[in-house]
């Protein structure tokens, strides 16, 4: 039986990399006004011009109708959606799932976001390509999606402000002492500040103390990822390839609308994914 792999577009996989590899994106809509806007420049033109963009889960019929269709071809389907513990996607996409009633569906709750997601999409679509069922195909990713990691620097406090993630006096005062978060992913999809660092150079330079360099599986090198302007990431890959760490330049991803809302421009990052951990018997 063969396997549709499907994500959602907070996993900011490229349309043209999508479509490379068999991957179908259901969108999350952003709207500026209660105006739609899927055009990545466009978005950017307006968030920057002061204005407030909003998010949203896909619309319930869009993936109702990825399903529909799984089911009318005889295709099993396996659908990575972003962290349940940032949107609704995942339980909604679930009682679709129950709707549908075909036993051939499953969705995974990537707990996670952005090109962390994406990785995961990606490797299941490797692993529907090397023969694995979808069933098993879900089996594999519960275990991966643990190893994907990201470590990032927000640039500015401004956006989170704007979406009430954080009180306009914290975003204030942050930006006057110019404090950088550094924010990961937690084991539970939420997403957490692990540092609080002023001024770029420094971020620069405790992005690369948190980096787990020995841990790293070098089956999956380094994705660098950036919103908006790359100049900051760019500054991060001669970083560590200063300090002997892979990064593959070829995947200098630009975080799009969905995550973009939020974080605002100049952020940086990467996307990793840790040894799988043996339990030292032969």
């Amino acid at each position: 039986m063969e396997t549709m792999i499907i994500t959602d577009s907070a996993a900011d996989l490229p349309a043209s990399l999508a479509k490379q590899k068999d991957i179908e994106i259901i969108t999350l809509p952003v709207s500026f006004d209660g105006e739609s806007v899927t055009d990545a420049d466009e978005f950017w033109a307006r968030l920057l011009a002061g204005g407030l963009a909003k998010t949203s889960q896909p619309s319930p019929e869009d993936v109702r109708s990825v399903f529909e269709r799984a089911k009318a071809e005889g295709k099993a389907a396996v659908f990575i959606t972003i962290s349940s513990a940032l949107s609704g996607t995942y339980e909604t996409a679930v009682q679709l799932a129950k709707e549908t009633e075909y036993e051939h569906l499953y969705v995974l709750d990537s707990r996670c976001a952005s090109l962390c997601e994406g990785v995961i999409a990606e490797e299941a679509a490797s692993l529907r390509d090397a023969g694995l069922s979808a069933s098993e195909i879900y089996a594999r990713l519960t275990e991966f999606r643990s190893r994907v990691r990201l470590c990032a620097c927000i640039n500015t406090l401004q956006y989170l402000a704007r979406g009430g993630r954080i009180s306009p006096v914290v975003a204030k005062v942050g930006s006057l002492l110019h404090i950088k978060p550094m924010i990961t992913f937690l084991e539970d999809g939420s997403i957490s500040v692990c540092a609080k660092v002023p001024g770029l150079a420094k971020a620069q330079k405790k992005l690369l103390e948190l980096l787990p360099a020995e841990k790293l599986d070098p089956a999956y090198p380094l994705t660098p990822i950036f919103s908006y302007e790359s100049d900051n990431a760019e500054t991060m890959i001669e970083n560590c390839k200063s300090a002997g760490i892979a990064v593959d330049e070829t995947r200098l991803f630009c975080i799009g609308p969905t995550i973009g809302t939020h974080i605002g421009p100049g952020g940086f990052g990467v996307v990793y994914v840790l040894k799988k951990e043996t339990d030292g018997t032969l």
